[in-house]
């Protein structure tokens, strides 16, 4: 997806990178933590002084868009090994599972866009009619586990309002 087509401050469809266009009474963003945001700005839709600084009109000025990044922090071991070189896992002497959760939160939830939220929550981005954001991004904190079980409930709370 190259855009969010807007009408003033409706969300009317999409435009897709062949430039074909895709109409719809609402749109739903899941484009992920990175993603979203960057899509949501490229359509004219966060930080009004940043868009207009990349000189992209703006239709919604909603300062949280793309902020708010969080990540799980990296982690150090020291195991005071003084072996040769292995993987972690081998040092451990087991199958480690590192696999970290993704970040979230640049498109926050919340009830208020000056204190950073970007939709509310039935996931409605705030100032703009007809346009959803369902994906990690809209979790305003990172959870202790992998985000896809929330995500999925998130979409699965979310769709059947939309429905």
């Amino acid at each position: 997806m190259a855009e969010l087509i807007l009408s003033g401050a409706c969300a009317v469809g999409v435009r897709l990178l062949s430039g074909e266009e895709i109409r719809a009474q609402e749109v739903v963003l899941s484009a992920g933590t990175y993603a979203s945001p960057a899509l949501l700005m490229r359509s004219g839709i966060g930080p009004s002084a940043g868009l207009r600084e990349l000189g992209i009109p703006v239709a919604a000025d909603i300062p949280g868009v793309g902020q708010n990044l969080i990540d799980h922090p990296a982690v150090s071991i020291d195991l005071l090994y003084d072996g040769p070189v292995e993987p972690v896992p081998a040092i451990l002497g087991a199958q480690a599972d590192l696999d970290l959760p993704p970040p979230v939160g640049t498109c926050a939830m919340g009830i208020d866009p000056s204190a950073g939220a970007v939709v509310d929550p039935p996931c409605r981005v705030h100032g703009v009619t007809g346009l959803r954001v369902i994906d990690a991004s809209i979790m305003p904190d990172i959870p202790s586990a992998n985000t896809h079980i929330p995500t999925v409930m998130i979409a699965e709370r979310t769709a059947g309002p939309i429905g």
